[in-house]
């Protein structure tokens, strides 16, 4: 009753078991990325989780219609020891496939429960950050209206060379513009 590809997987040369080595090492890089900051790794770590249990769910579903259907032979007539002992590692197998799914779901979950938790961290940081800007933007207006009004009452006190009177002009009493000028004529 068995087929080649069952034999196979009997031996453990499945694609599962390099999936599960590739799930393992997208593990470690998730928890790597964590401390690094990189996201895209991350995802690809609960893609490849989500992709192992759906395939799971397929085989699970293949292993019990192989049950159901020898369970249907046998109605008919008895099985033979191989296919008695083949139905006995299915059921095996059916219960193994049921833990490991049932892991991948706690670990899901678990992944899920961290991804929220560190979404409503960044939400809290990025609150925070926007309250301290919002501080020091009100700080540093609050500053620039404190330094004009210190210009202002500067300027008050000092008078302006404008409004001294007999004041000269700026080239003294000669006229700097016209002395300018003979310099450049010939």
């Amino acid at each position: 009753m068995e087929s080649l590809a069952e034999a196979a997987e009997a031996a453990g040369a499945t694609p599962e078991g390099r999936e599960e080595t590739a799930l393992d090492g997208a593990t470690d890089r998730d928890e790597a990325c964590a401390i690094v900051g990189e996201k895209r790794v991350r995802s690809d770590a609960v893609t490849a989780m989500q992709n192992k249990m759906e395939h799971l769910r397929g085989r699970l579903a293949k292993k019990i219609d192989l049950i159901e259907k020898a369970m249907a032979k046998s109605e008919n007539k008895p099985l033979s020891a191989r296919e008695a002992t083949a139905l006995d590692k299915w059921r095996l197998d059916v219960d193994a496939m049921n833990l490991e799914l049932a892991s991948l779901e706690k670990k899901s979950e678990e992944v899920a429960i961290r991804k929220a938790m560190r979404q409503q961290a960044a939400e809290v940081a990025a609150s925070r950050r926007l309250e301290k800007e919002s501080e020091n933007r009100h700080m540093s207006e609050a500053g620039v209206l404190a330094l004009v009004d210190v210009m202002i009452s500067n300027d008050r006190d000092r008078p302006s060379l404008l409004s001294l009177p007999n004041s000269p002009p700026l080239g003294g009493n000669r006229d700097f513009f016209a002395e300018s000028r003979s310099l450049w004529d010939p």
